[in-house]
């Protein structure tokens, strides 16, 4: 079973999504044999059978088995329930302001949150990150479900039964989040570089005339001033997109003396890219360099050498390819980099191969520190979708992209959580250009009419 301080933790964001607002509302918690009894106040009570070490193992194997909840809540198609084996009742049931659940909300919760399951297995891709096909999202097809939102929709769902007065219940606003990782900052470097990107790539390779001639054009105000290059207007353009939302940008802080650099943090281009975005009030957060996911010492060096150029707070990440350690077989947990160098909100986890719900959530919480057995201070945002999951993981066709881009988006807003989306500014460019017009554009513009 869980240790006593992962339970609490659990409770916490349960009741965080649940009941917004109103973070004192549970009072203590006990455990009795194989049942976790919550007390909150106003007399209020829940009880909840919790799964025992075999189960839990079971689960995270993916072969314990579920069953569909038969009393859904108001946002859901389908919620599947964990049941331990030795409660036998088969619904939900309320006297007084006593709830009583009879299956497990609290393990399956703690383990997509905590991530735990990525510490139980070594197993990782071709850049070291844990596996889409090895998590219990796969297993129990769940990475279109916020599993562990979906539960506390039905615990408020109960609560208001139970004689929860309504009218003390605050819903918490949905938020679409655009997020962008600045891999490449410019396009062109050179002028022999140039004319092999435009006729050997463009022309000869992708066979696309209109392309080249809007790279022509393009590589034209270049020369003029490297400030123009067409990866950096791609941030000016998303700056005006989305003016009306909480942008974040991403920037790597490499410099020329370090390996595998992109480009270099100090060079002109860079301080007019990230001086643009702060300008217009949006955030600047770091992204990662590849191999600093595991390396606090290469992060803190990162992360304060954009603090410095950019005179900004730095304090937002996303860690580059999405490279998250957990730590399995004793490697240095990422969140031991983060909290190290300062980040106190980060926005890498989700799967780079599969659009959906990594963490079972799309609200923003507290990590778990699993080598501590405590809740940390570093708050993540779960990244729900990426453009290259979408064509070149996913493969997917435009009318595939879009059909899960809006019930994916519906599905955080049915929860009161947040649509945290990934778009690259040089995928607004040449052959994604059409791509971006189709699927990202309408997607800001009708979620920005919606909540006017």
């Amino acid at each position: 079973m869980l240790s006593h301080n992962a339970i609490e933790y659990t409770i916490r964001q349960l009741f965080r999504v649940a009941l917004p607002h109103t973070e004192d509302f549970v009072t203590d918690f006990a455990i009795e044999g194989k049942t976790l009894t919550i007390h909150m106040q106003d007399g209020f009570s829940l009880t909840i059978p919790l799964l025992n070490k075999q189960e839990e193992a079971a689960l995270l194997k993916g072969k314990l088995a579920v069953s569909d909840l038969e009393e859904k809540s108001d946002h859901t198609n389908e919620i599947i329930v964990f049941k331990p084996s030795h409660h036998t009742s088969e619904e939900i049931t309320i006297q007084d302001k006593h709830i009583n659940f009879y299956f497990d909300i609290i393990t399956p919760s703690f383990l997509l949150l905590s991530r735990k399951e990525e510490t139980l297995t070594g197993k990782r891709d071709f850049h070291g990150r844990f596996r889409y096909y090895d998590s219990i999202v796969f297993h129990y097809g769940l990475i279109d479900v916020p599993l562990v939102d979906e539960y506390a929709m039905l615990l408020r769902q109960k609560l208001l039964e139970a004689g929860f007065p309504a009218h003390k219940l605050q819903k918490r606003q949905g938020q679409l989040i655009p997020t962008h990782d600045i891999d490449h900052l410019m396009r062109f470097h050179s002028r022999w570089q140039a004319y092999k990107s435009i006729f050997g790539r463009d022309l000869l390779i992708n066979h696309k005339p209109r392309v080249v001639k809007e790279s022509l054009r393009e590589y034209r105000e270049w020369k003029q001033n490297s400030c123009h290059d067409p990866y950096i207007t791609a941030i000016a353009d998303l700056l005006e997109l989305e003016k009306e939302l909480p942008s974040i940008f991403f920037f790597q802080s490499m410099t020329s003396e370090d390996a595998g650099m992109a480009y270099d943090i100090r060079q002109k281009e860079a301080a007019a890219a990230w001086k643009m975005v702060v300008d217009a009030g949006k955030t600047v957060g770091i992204h990662g360099s590849y191999p600093s996911f595991d390396k606090p010492e290469r992060l803190l060096q990162e992360t304060w050498r954009l603090r410095e150029l950019s005179g900004q707070p730095i304090t937002y990440g996303r860690q580059h390819y999405l490279r998250f350690e957990a730590g399995a077989d004793n490697r240095t947990p990422t969140l031991t980099a983060w909290v190290e160098s300062g980040i106190t909100d980060d926005f890498t986890l989700g799967f780079a191969e599969y659009a959906g719900f990594r963490c079972g959530t799309c609200h923003p919480y507290p990590l778990y520190d699993l080598v501590k057995d405590q809740t940390s201070y570093c708050i993540e945002h779960p990244l729900i979708l990426m453009d290259g999951t979408l064509f070149d993981y996913m493969r997917l066709t435009y009318l595939d992209c879009q059909k899960l881009i809006q019930k994916l988006y519906r599905q955080c807003m049915d929860v009161e959580g947040d649509f945290v989306i990934l778009w690259h500014n040089h995928l607004l460019r040449r052959n994604y250009y059409p791509l971006y017009k189709k699927l990202y554009v309408p997607l800001i513009q009708e979620h920005i009419s919606n909540n006017k």
